[in-house]
């Protein structure tokens, strides 16, 4: 093994798919080890992610079948409802990632990486490899950085999946009377905590849907949650396609990479916490470990020019999960009605970018002024991000 490969991934799932396919096609003799099948690994579920972080890590906007919707106007309400900021122009696209995991499985084949399942290791892999080891095993998995346990208040726990309708008529009269046309996403907020969701789309005989909460603070889970939403609702049918996971929502850890070893994705805590999702970073952090490593740079360029980059961005954003996570409903409300929260606001969060002046956040200063106690808690918050970005990206 340590003269046939340049590195050894561990895991097949998306971000050790993503990692082996940008390395091998850097030229990178890649070795990947998946403890179960190599074509079960990964999500199968659907993810939200944004366009620009395809072209960005360089492998390009998913297409036919992994690809399953874009930029659908976006309905966030506060609690059920019916305050709301809708958003209209964005490039999030929504991803099967089952079709994602396949086609970054086929790069890195294509490229001569090899790939093999049922091969469970254990710490003991740093003894048989003597080069560059990438831990893409998850928040559960190997851990060879040692980083410190998410906390339980920083894990939520998301679920996503399609049911049939029964009723489309009473489907279709239903997300009417909520002001949201078919195609359209809806997304009840604060429902279960300051951040927790249920989000629901109608795509014909089918209903969408993506919940999530943090049962740790004392709230019902996704899972919960959408099995409630699903009984409850009349003209929701028998459930035809069903995910679930705890996502880490806590800030970057100290270090991504150490010696020889490198960590990816939520093996590396790497989600942004304001949208709740990781495969962005992923594919961004697959690309920057690759170029370190086929420049001869090593891991621990892959570490410090992470950090550099991106490790702000998910700094501020987890400094604003912490703030949502203290809103109730009519706090919310009271945010969305004066203004403070624009669609500018929400269109950066659902791009998983940090907020930025514009004429909307202006607007949401003045109306931050008519909510004296919210201000105090909420502008802290906005003034620490940037500096947060700040820090990162000079290595401090």
């Amino acid at each position: 093994m340590a003269e046939a490969y340049d590195l050894v991934v561990l895991g097949a799932g998306t971000a050790g798919a993503a990692a082996a396919a940008a390395c091998a096609c850097r030229g990178l003799r890649v070795l990947v080890l998946e403890a179960g099948p190599v074509d079960g690994a990964g999500a199968h579920w659907f993810n939200g992610v944004p366009e620009w972080a395809f072209h960005e890590s360089g492998f390009g906007p998913p297409e036919g079948e992994e690809r399953a919707t874009q930029g659908v106007p976006f309905h966030l309400v506060a609690g059920w409802g019916p305050e709301r900021v809708v958003v209209r122009d964005h490039d999030l696209i929504e991803v099967d990632m089952a079709h994602m995991s396949a086609r970054l499985r086929s790069m890195a084949a294509d490229a001569g990486a090899v790939l093999r399942g049922g091969q469970r290791v254990g710490p003991d892999i740093l003894d048989r490899f003597q080069g560059p080891i990438v831990d893409a095993t998850g928040l559960s998995g190997l851990n060879l950085l040692g980083l410190d346990p998410v906390a339980k208040e920083d894990l939520c726990v998301a679920a996503q999946g399609t049911w049939a309708v029964k009723d489309v008529q009473a489907a279709r009269r239903w997300f009417a009377g909520h002001a949201v046309a078919e195609g359209e996403t809806l997304c009840f907020t604060a429902i279960a905590g300051g951040y927790s969701i249920v989000n629901v789309r109608l795509e014909g005989e089918h209903l969408a849907m993506l919940t999530g909460a943090i049962p740790a603070l004392g709230h019902p889970s996704g899972v919960q949650l959408a099995e409630r939403f699903a009984a409850e609702t009349p003209w929701v049918g028998e459930r035809l396609r069903f995910g679930a996971r705890a996502v880490p929502l806590a800030p970057p850890p100290p270090r991504v990479a150490r010696g020889r070893i490198a960590a990816i994705g939520d093996a590396a805590r790497q989600v942004f916490g304001s949208h709740g999702s990781g495969i962005a970073q992923q594919l961004l952090a697959a690309s920057i470990l690759a170029d370190a490593l086929a420049t001869g740079a090593g891991v621990e360029a892959y570490d410090r020019r992470w950090r550099r980059r991106y490790g702000g961005l998910l700094a501020g954003a987890d400094a604003f999960r912490r703030f949502s996570c203290t809103l109730d409903p009519e706090q919310l409300r009271a945010l969305m009605g004066s203004g403070v929260i624009p669609p500018g606001m929400a269109r950066q969060t659902l791009r998983q970018r940090p907020p930025r002046p514009d004429p909307g956040l202006l607007g949401a200063l003045r109306g931050l002024a008519t909510n004296p106690g919210l201000a105090r808690k909420m502008l802290p918050v906005l003034a620490r991000m940037p500096l947060l970005e700040a820090r990162y990206r000079l290595g401090r």
